[in-house]
């Protein structure tokens, strides 16, 4: 989209983009994301009882001209974490080496929350010491979200 102020009159510009999602596979969508990562829009597809069952598509924002923005297929979100769900989502740096290039998703494994890694293509559960290929026998959360919580310093001078 593109803005333009002239004489206080607000105009907008659109761009369709085509999707590049297999088209083949339309029928085992499940759930779609968006996430806003850096300079890029993450199209985060969830497939039911398929391998693999995540496809992420990038798109550069700041890309200039139309022949420039282009969705392409996202294989590695290497030092990344992706939480997802229809409420919000958003991207974050990993601080413990090892665990990015997960997506953290609104299911759960009995009281385990469930995550899907793009390293193995397995979701896996926290807590617990197996992995399973499809989403088949996992709970979804339906009114749910997740928060990113802020870091508060308190000064001295608070009081409860």
């Amino acid at each position: 989209m593109k803005a333009q102020d002239t004489n206080n009159e607000y105009s907008c510009q659109w761009t369709y983009l085509p999707s590049i999602f297999p088209e083949k596979l339309h029928y085992l969508l499940h759930k779609s994301y968006l996430v806003e990562n850096a300079k890029e829009l993450l199209a985060i597809f969830e497939l039911y009882d398929h391998e693999p069952s995540i496809y992420i598509f990038a798109l550069n924002l700041y890309s200039i001209g139309r022949n420039k923005k282009r969705w392409r297929m996202q294989r590695n979100m290497e030092n990344k974490l992706l939480y997802v769900s229809s409420g919000g989502s958003f991207s974050k740096l990993t601080v413990i080496e090892g665990m990015g290039n997960m997506i953290f998703l609104p299911t759960v494994e009995g009281n385990s929350n469930v995550f899907y890694s793009l390293r193995t293509k397995n979701y896996h559960c926290f807590c617990k010491d197996h992995s399973f290929r499809t989403l088949s026998h996992i709970k979804e959360l339906i009114n749910c979200t997740w928060i990113n919580p802020t870091r508060i310093d308190l000064d001295e001078a608070f009081e409860w």
